[in-house]
């Protein structure tokens, strides 16, 4: 019971003023208080008593109120001190463990595909234009791994079989110089020499570079 007085085994609890018998709760019948029986009344009644009544009290305990206000402003600066020094040991076992938090992350996010499939798809509904200015952004960074998902699309459109990596795109493109192998020009893309429609696969050893007019023009020609 804090520091109230005692008497034998009682308590003296100090008495609240007295009131006049028109002021009471609407809706507990008794008196303005913080709370009845452990729920805090918020009725219009109690909270304005109790704001005037701790204003009254803040009046009149002014040294009292401004070292309460010093002690809490050292346990505050203490705090953020103590935050401070979380976040920065937070930061340094990040960077420490960059290499297996990355490796968890993607073990859980293979064992757990429909659950992160389903949180996409409600973040994208969610934030729409910044859905999009992030896709953008990625696209505009990684062209090269763009045009591969873009092939391993169109190879599963089609049920090609084989696949390639980025690696192996990426020699093939260097092989050539980046120049397309039909014209020998700068070339903008890859094209499947068997088209993927005509039963080409989707191998390393199908990919050559061209240009957008020369794969155009070839459409679905060997």
């Amino acid at each position: 019971m804090g520091d109230f007085p005692t008497q034998g085994h009682k308590v003296l609890v100090p008495r609240w003023p007295r009131l006049p018998d028109e002021v009471r709760c609407p809706i507990y019948g008794l008196r303005p208080s913080a709370a009845y029986g452990g729920r805090r009344c918020r009725c219009d009644t109690c909270v304005s008593w109790n704001r005037d009544y701790s204003q009254k009290w803040r009046d009149g305990h002014r040294a009292e109120c401004s070292e309460y206000q010093k002690r809490h402003d050292a346990n505050r600066k203490g705090t953020e001190r103590r935050l401070a020094q979380q976040r920065a040991h937070s930061k340094r076992s990040h960077q420490k463990h960059k290499a297996s938090d990355r490796r968890y992350q993607i073990q859980w996010q293979i064992a757990n595909r429909a659950k992160c499939s389903e949180y996409s798809k409600r973040w994208q509904a969610k934030n729409k234009e910044r859905a999009r200015a992030t896709a953008l952004h990625w696209q505009a960074a990684n062209r090269a791994l763009l045009r591969l998902y873009n092939h391993r699309y169109r190879a599963r459109s089609c049920n090609a079989s084989g696949f390639h990596t980025t690696a192996q795109a990426s020699a093939r493109w260097a092989y050539y110089g980046g120049l397309c192998y039909m014209c020998g020009s700068q070339a903008s893309g890859f094209d499947h020499v068997i088209p993927l429609a005509g039963g080409g696969s989707n191998w390393a050893s199908n990919l050559r570079p061209a240009c957008k007019s020369c794969n155009s023009r070839k459409r679905t020609r060997r």
